[in-house]
């Protein structure tokens, strides 16, 4: 045992040490802390220093802090950490060098971009998984060497290493590109101010105060789970974070309240789907998607709020369905709450949309939001923020953060390649032509595509790749370009749930001790708003995009909607069983209320009120005979 792990004890969210190696670490973590506070306050720094600066020390970070939890490799990650905590001074020394020579690199640069591509692609294997490396290597071996031996629309002639190395350091579409910017302004700090919620109590008091909530609803426990997932997934902006913060107290509820585990788990795992598509943190692609679309975030946000609240009726419905199916009696007890512990919460949340609604940027807004919760944790004694505390949500900050901004980093060798070599306008125009000009083939095509990629591939970066090789296509039909984008955002989410490899459904089952794919079936099921919702944006009414009127219509005709389909698959109303009978052309209308065409939606949608409402009608006909008998 090394004396590093000797020294620690064990912390909430991490190794807690007096060693000086932990000290040294600590100290880069609060550094790291200020530097982004200061630039998104009230400083000023060339982009390519700040993403410079961003990247580099996330890699430092990333390696560092996998160096102090110990194992075998602990020196080479060290020395990893070392290497990567001079691309910052590389960069900032090197661009005046640069500029010195008239934009010429000479050798060494190239050396040093090579060395950098490395240590990515590396490091973006060892924190999620190679698929995202193998990626990288392929789109850098396909610039490099393979685009002129491929076949019609695959070749390409080539670049040289010169223009790649340099396009990928100094270009907008490299390592320290338009991804890094977005990690590096709007990432990091809404993952701050996650971490300072959950120092500040917030965590548990949103689990609480949703267990209250949910505690006397059809099926308490598991719309517990949901309300509680909803709450905490809004502050946290994941949905694999929040299994794991939310799951460890309201799966064991479940499935102690006479839920099987599987159920418990899939309930968990759609519930905690919200975290990445509800305001007003969403997750890191929503802050991607902002930038690209040229869209104010808090434009993002209000318009995700329609959507988000259709997902989690959608969740909802399922849950409740299944309880009047089951029998499954509110069966727990509200706990009481002290509402002064949601004071930080109340502080922070108001802050950010205080300042949001004054004028002032997002990244600004955020950092207020921060102080704001720090300030209110001192009314909470239990949870009161002081020096130390501060030390360890730097920590945690930048073990969260570091690995979102390898991970974008990635991706940008990705999309960077795709970029140079204009084949991500080509690919998108082979899969419209492959879907023959059919919209809604291509809405499949994006479903599919980021259901595989997400196999491998965190969901910002599966939305990054997805929306470079397909967005343009969708382009043709005329449609808005944010509509585009969410849609693409909201199916990047599907690998989270969906079976063979649904991420979430996973973890959650291995909170539950059940096997993955029957939890993985459960979540698919209650995720169906998922594969739904954003049909509707397509034409733009649920967004506002075509005003008051049609939106309203749209999330009306959603509800009916999502009631149906909940009401076909779980074969169940509220008044007893639906026949199949019944069911199969419930479902059937049920989908056509999201089919973007109005002559359509518009039947369908009191189709299928006249079909729910018939169900209910059936089911206790036979009752109310019997009551009269």
């Amino acid at each position: 045992m090394s004396a590093e792990t000797e020294n620690q004890t064990a912390g909430p969210s991490g190794p807690v040490t007096t060693s000086p190696l932990y000290v040294i670490v600590a100290i880069a973590a609060c550094a790291y802390a200020v530097f982004h506070i200061w630039f998104a306050t009230f400083g000023s720094i060339a982009d390519s220093w700040r993403n410079g600066v961003h990247v580099g020390g996330a890699l430092a970070l990333f390696f560092a802090l996998r160096g102090l939890d110990g194992g075998p490799r602990a020196r080479l990650w060290l020395a990893l950490a070392l290497i990567c905590a001079l691309i910052p001074v590389y960069v900032i020394v090197m661009e005046q060098a640069l500029y010195a020579r008239n934009d010429r690199m000479i050798p060494l640069d190239m050396w040093v971009a090579c060395g950098i591509l490395a240590l990515v692609l590396a490091a973006a294997g060892i924190a999620g998984g190679w698929v995202l490396t193998v990626l990288g290597t392929i789109a850098t071996a396909y610039a490099l060497w393979l685009g002129p031996f491929l076949p019609g629309g695959w070749g390409f002639r080539g670049i040289t290493l010169y223009t790649f190395t340099y396009r990928m350091i100094w270009g907008g579409e490299g390592y320290f590109g338009f991804l890094a910017t977005i990690s590096a302004t709007f990432v990091y700090l809404f993952v701050l101010l996650g971490v300072t919620l959950l120092a500040a109590g917030s965590g548990n008091f949103l689990v609480q105060a949703s267990l209250r909530i949910g505690a006397r609803l059809p099926g308490g426990p598991a719309q517990a789970a949901v309300v509680g997932s909803a709450a905490m997934g809004s502050v946290s902006g994941t949905s694999l974070g929040n299994v794991m913060a939310t799951g460890s107290v309201t799966i064991p509820m479940m499935i102690r309240a006479g839920y099987s585990r599987p159920f418990a788990a899939g309930v968990e795992a759609s519930a905690s789907n919200i975290g990445q598509i509800a305001p007003p943190v969403m997750g890191a692609g929503a802050f991607i998607l902002a930038a690209w679309t040229q869209t104010p975030y808090t434009t993002v946000a209000l318009l995700s709020i329609l959507p988000a609240m259709l997902y989690f009726y959608s969740v909802f419905v399922g849950v409740a369905l299944d309880a009047f199916k089951h029998d499954w009696k509110p069966a727990i007890e509200r706990p009481q709450i002290v509402w002064r512990d949601g004071l930080p919460f109340a502080f922070a949340m108001g802050g950010l949309i205080a300042l949001l609604v004054i004028g002032y940027t997002p990244v600004f807004a955020c950092c207020g939001a921060i102080i704001a919760a720090i300030a209110g944790s001192w009314l909470t004694p239990a949870n009161r923020i002081g020096p130390r505390q501060l030390v360890q949500i730097a920590v945690d900050g930048a073990r969260a953060a570091s690995v979102t901004a390898i991970m974008l980093a990635a991706a940008n060798v990705v999309v960077g390649v795709l970029t140079m070599t204009g084949k991500g306008i080509t690919f998108s125009a082979m899969i419209f032509d492959a879907a023959q000009g059919n919209m809604y083939l291509m809405a499949l095509a994006v479903l599919l595509i980021s259901l595989i990629l997400g196999m491998g591939l965190p969901i910002t970066a599966s939305y990054v790749i997805v929306a470079v090789v397909v967005g343009s296509g969708f382009e043709q039909f005329g449609l808005s370009i944010f509509a585009i984008h969410l849609m693409i955002y909201w199916y990047s989410q599907d690998s989270t749930v969906t079976p063979p490899v649904a991420l979430s459904a996973f973890a959650a089952a291995g909170i539950a001790r059940t096997p993955p794919f029957p939890a993985s079936i459960v979540s698919w099921r209650l995720s169906k708003g998922l594969y739904a919702i954003p049909l509707l944006f397509l034409s733009g009414d649920i967004l506002f995009l075509n005003g008051v009127g049609p939106a309203a219509v749209a999330f009306g005709g959603a509800i009916v909607g999502l009631t149906g389909i909940g009401m076909a698959l779980a074969r169940r109303c509220i008044g007893g069983p639906v026949p199949m009978w019944l069911a199969v052309p419930l479902f059937v209308s049920s989908v056509a209320t999201f089919l973007i065409e109005r002559e359509i939606a518009e039947p369908a949608i009191a189709v299928t009120f006249l079909l729910i409402a018939l169900a209910e009608v059936r089911a206790r006909l036979p009752k109310a005979v019997g009551m009269a008998r």
